[in-house]
C-alpha cells in the first residue's frame, strides 16, 4: 500500500494529461487492466498512458490476467519509497535521462550496435542484484533493442550470479559491459555480432552460412576458424 507521502509526490510529478488520468485511476483501483482503462474511462491508447507515466518517473508494475478468455496486462504503482535490492532508495529512470543516455550512444543499442528508435533503456547491473544507480549515467544504464533486452533479461535470471547476487560479478560480464568483459553469464566466452547492411555484406554471410552448413558446422565455427588462420598468416 502505497504511503501519503509517495502518493503526494506522485501527484507531484509533471506528466501528460493521459498519463495523470492513468495514475488517478490507479490511485483508486490499486490495479486496473488496459480493457478497464479503455472500456470503463475512456483512455485511448492506455499502453501509450502507462509509457508516460514511467517516462514521469512513476514506477509501474505489471502482470498478466486472464479476462474473458484473453491474457492481457494489468497495472499497479509500485512505492517510490520502498528501499531496492541494494538498499538505496528506488530512482525511476526519466525520459529526459533515458534521452540523454541513448544520445551517448548515438541511438544504437549497446550490444548490437544496432540503430533503433525502439531501444529500452535498462540497468547494466540488473535491478534485483543491485537496486537503482544513485545516478543514470552511461556508466550505469545502456541503451537496448528489444531484441537483446529480451535476451539479457533471460540470461541473467538463468545466471548462477541471479542466486549469489554479486554485482562486481555482473561489472564483469558482456550483458553488462559489451566493450570490456571476460565472461558472459559467467562463462568463459566471448560474443561478435556480426550485422551486414549493404547487399556485398549480406552475400557474404549468406556464404558463409552456405558453407558452414555444407561441412555441417555452424557460422560461428566457421567464422573463428577463418579468423584464425588470417592470425597465422599474420
Amino acid at each position: 500500500m502505497l504511503t501519503e507521502d509517495t502518493i503526494e509526490k506522485l501527484r507531484g510529478l509533471t506528466m501528460s494529461k493521459r498519463a495523470r488520468s492513468a495514475l488517478e485511476i490507479m490511485l483508486e483501483r490499486g490495479t486496473v487492466t488496459t480493457k478497464v482503462l479503455q472500456e470503463e474511462y475512456g483512455l485511448d491508447h492506455p499502453p501509450r498512458a502507462i509509457r508516460d507515466l514511467k517516462d514521469a518517473g512513476v514506477l509501474v508494475g505489471s502482470h498478466r490476467v486472464k479476462e474473458s478468455g484473453k491474457t492481457i496486462s494489468e497495472y499497479f504503482l509500485e512505492d517510490v519509497s520502498a528501499p531496492s535490492p541494494g538498499g538505496a532508495p528506488r530512482n525511476p529512470i526519466k525520459k529526459a535521462d533515458k534521452d540523454r543516455i541513448v544520445a551517448e550512444f548515438g541511438g544504437r543499442c549497446a550490444v548490437c550496435g544496432t540503430a533503433s528508435n525502439r531501444l529500452q533503456l535498462d540497468h547494466r547491473v540488473p535491478f534485483a542484484i543491485a537496486g537503482d544507480p544513485p545516478e543514470w549515467t552511461g556508466d550505469t544504464a545502456m541503451p537496448l533493442c528489444p531484441s537483446d533486452n529480451r535476451a539479457k533479461s533471460w540470461t541473467c535470471k538463468h545466471c548462477e550470479n541471479w542466486t549469489t547476487r554479486n554485482p562486481e560479478l555482473c561489472q564483469r560480464c558482456m550483458w553488462c559491459h559489451p566493450e570490456n568483459y571476460d565472461h558472459i553469464a559467467m562463462k568463459p566466452e566471448r560474443r561478435l555480432v556480426v550485422t551486414a547492411h549493404d547487399k556485398a555484406g549480406v552475400e557474404t554471410l549468406r556464404w558463409l552460412e552456405v558453407h558452414a552448413a555444407e561441412q555441417n558446422k555452424s557460422s560461428s565455427e566457421v567464422a573463428i576458424q577463418a579468423i584464425a588462420s588470417y592470425q597465422e598468416l599474420g
